[in-house]
């Protein structure tokens, strides 16, 4: 394969970690320690944004290129962006969200900042993208509560009724849109590959989807030949599970044509019980399919003992086997050996894997 480089590291910066499973084991290739978390500690130390009135454009005009390459001493590379403020009346592009008659909204070019206020919005299903942002003044989905306007918690560690409870959402061709604090409880239970719960259609560039969790569907997470956006400081888990199926957390594609889907991020993340954590794929027609200045850092991919069964067909918490593959399967890798065009997979914790169960 070409261009893939892998670096497992014992020190990983915990600040932005988001930990809601058990205790792990971090493993270097030769060195196995303890995870610096505990399960019971389940912490999470949010780096807040700073807010900025949406009627000023973001300093550096966000663009998402050209990332840096990660070297064996270099952080990952989280994006740090100021979220517009909810709380300026002058702003005409602001729109609060409190119920499921403002969905349409979404879709007004006049409209750019979608502040959600918590509540369960999934009667509405299913969210699609059709107008674009710019990279001065991206398009925004995110958590509101106006008796707290700067979000302070995780959704995975809010109570339900705190949440933003989104079905799915789906970006058609989409560019330059930030979605900040949402939780995707997909609670569909069509088993198809038609159920993904975050999709990325071909063409989508340049977003940003971060403090969000990502929960059920036949694929949690799914990027289609689109280039140079991010996943960071969230949580996906808990797919469906298929007999004899993949179910992933994390998918990156191209089946119908070669593509090369550069520069695409997922960092921070708490990923597991899915049959795959991350996948790349190039299948059929897709293949040539390339991911160059693809990172992956700094997240932890891993099984809970919900997914362990007694390698019959039968769950068991306490079972040699699980309804799960890998947690990490690459079919495709970068262009050259240049720092720029390969695969990064760096600081990634993977621990909790047991032989796949033959009948799940």
């Amino acid at each position: 394969m070409v261009g893939l480089w892998v670096a497992f590291s014992r020190f990983a910066p915990f600040s932005t970690r988001v930990q809601v499973g058990p205790s792990a084991s971090e493993v270097d290739g030769t060195v196995s320690r303890s995870f610096f978390r505990s399960s019971s500690a389940r912490t999470f130390s949010l780096i807040l944004s700073l807010s900025l009135s949406s009627a000023q454009v973001f300093a550096d005009c966000l663009q998402i290129t050209n990332h840096l390459p990660l070297d064996a001493t270099e952080d990952p590379h989280e994006l740090d962006f100021p979220l517009p403020s909810c709380d300026d009346p002058s702003d005409p592009s602001i729109h609060i969200i409190e119920n499921n008659g403002d969905r349409a909204a979404i879709h007004d070019t006049a409209l750019r900042v979608f502040c959600v206020q918590p509540g369960d919005y999934r009667a509405v299903g299913r969210i699609d993208l059709t107008v674009s942002g710019t990279s001065c003044e991206p398009r925004v989905i995110r958590y509101y509560d106006p008796q707290s306007p700067v979000r302070t918690l995780h959704p995975v560690h809010m109570d339900v009724d705190d949440q933003v409870q989104l079905l799915k959402i789906r970006f058609l061709g989409v560019d330059h849109w930030i979605i900040d604090g949402i939780a995707f409880t997909n609670d569909d239970p069509d088993p198809s590959l038609l159920n993904t719960t975050v999709l990325l259609n071909p063409g989508s560039d340049n977003n940003i989807i971060q403090g969000v969790l990502v929960e059920g569907g036949r694929t949690g997470l799914q990027i289609k030949r689109s280039s140079y956006n991010t996943l960071q400081r969230s949580v996906v888990r808990n797919t469906i599970i298929i007999p004899s199926g993949d179910s992933n957390c994390i998918n990156l594609r191209s089946i119908t044509e070669p593509f090369q889907m550069r520069g695409n991020r997922v960092v921070s993340n708490e990923v597991y019980d899915c049959t795959d954590s991350l996948h790349l794929l190039v299948q059929g027609a897709g293949v040539g399919t390339t991911f160059p200045g693809t990172i992956v850092a700094n997240n932890d991919f891993y099984l809970t003992p919900a997914t362990y069964t007694d390698c019959a067909g039968n769950f068991d918490p306490n079972g040699a086997c699980a309804a799960a593959e890998g947690r990490f399967d690459i079919k495709g890798g970068g262009t050259s050996s240049d720092p720029g065009d390969l695969v990064h997979v760096t600081r990634n914790r993977f621990w909790g894997a047991k032989k796949t169960d033959e009948i799940l």
